[in-house]
């Protein structure tokens, strides 16, 4: 009876012996992790997750992101939500090349040790970088509970309507909504979709850009559309496009338009 009883003894602490920590996020779990280059998480917009830094094998821990910039567009990054011990700096938090061998941007601080990142790609094709999220100054002993947000923005607005043809000129008035400076890249298409042109602005603190496109020589004698990249963040700006009409007094208001989450 004794013996029964210390062999049940046994087993319950066995079962009840503590689990090795793990890390919470199921990035750093599966067989392709996110640790290097070859990551497979891909971020798009309107993305939010949350991952942690927990140290594994005496190692501090990393996590890379991957992302296609489109051309002519603008992008966010955002790192919320962090706990005490990771103590981000700007050179934790970086937008890497393709192959994660050149570092393009370092992010800027926000309130606490939270950090942003913002970019336009001015260039007419896309380009694939990396988001890398290092650092942390707990290093190797970061536990699953030092843990941080990462939310991804495509911040690129339009204008799906601009006239400079026949008797109708447009006026662009758009704002900076945000306390920083910033810039911004207007770029023109005519109604088949082909590039015609940029005009760019570089913003004080919530300035008001007033561009009359007429007044553009490859915008002059032309409709169509306007693409703009900025780093103001997702939400930055606000405005919208003018076309006059002199001849009966009418204005025709084209609002400027985020990508919609």
């Amino acid at each position: 009876m004794l013996r029964n009883l210390g062999l049940a003894a046994l087993v319950c602490a066995v079962f009840f012996v503590p689990a090795p920590a793990r890390a919470v996020d199921v990035w750093d779990l599966s067989t392709e992790q996110d640790d290097g280059p070859g990551t497979d998480n891909g971020l798009y917009h309107g993305v939010v997750q949350n991952h942690d830094l927990g140290g594994q094998g005496g190692l501090a821990d990393s996590d890379y992101y991957t992302l296609d910039s489109a051309g002519r567009s603008s992008y966010e990054v955002i790192i919320d939500g962090t706990t005490g011990d990771e103590n981000f700096t700007s050179t934790d938090i970086q937008r890497l090349n393709s192959s994660g061998t050149s570092v393009l941007q370092s992010s800027v601080g926000l309130a606490g040790y939270s950090a942003a990142m913002r970019w336009q790609n001015t260039n007419a094709s896309s380009e694939v970088n990396l988001i890398r999220v290092q650092g942390a100054a707990c290093g190797s002993a970061c536990s699953t509970n030092d843990v941080y947000r990462i939310r991804f923005y495509d911040s690129t607005y339009s204008i799906p309507r601009f006239n400079n043809t026949g008797t109708q000129t447009t006026v662009v008035l758009v704002a900076s909504m945000v306390s920083f400076s910033c810039s911004a890249s207007f770029h023109f298409y005519n109604t088949a979709g082909t590039f015609l042109g940029t005009a760019t602005n570089t913003y004080s603190a919530r300035e008001l850009f007033v561009l009359p496109t007429s007044s553009l020589a490859f915008a002059n004698g032309q409709a169509g559309s306007i693409i703009i990249a900025h780093t103001c963040g997702y939400g930055g700006l606000a405005g919208k496009a003018t076309a006059l009409e002199p001849s009966t007094g009418f204005a025709f208001d084209t609002q400027l338009n985020p990508r919609i989450l």
